[in-house]
């Protein structure tokens, strides 16, 4: 697995960042912030890519552990990328 850059720098670097709502809601993984500060690369995970009647929720890409975020910015990797560091 490679290294996962810090994406604390590309919300540094972001001339605009989204509030938590307006994420699109459709597997896209975008890069997020919750209320401490803390970063991570997160996605929506819904129907068949859950548990039987689980509901659905935002996850951490690398985990799919429950993340609730504040807002948003478009992930600064591409999926090929993000798929080579999980490699």
């Amino acid at each position: 697995m490679s290294r996962f850059p810090d994406l604390s720098e590309a919300f540094r670097a972001a001339t605009v960042t989204y509030p938590a709502a307006s994420a699109p809601r459709d597997g896209t993984p975008i890069a997020a912030r919750d209320e401490s500060g803390e970063v991570n690369l997160i996605r929506w995970r819904t129907g068949a890519d859950t548990e039987p009647d689980a509901q659905d929720y935002w996850a951490k890409f690398a985990t799919d552990e429950e993340f609730e975020f504040v807002d948003w910015i478009p992930s600064p990797l591409t999926i090929d990328q993000i798929l080579t560091i999980y490699e």
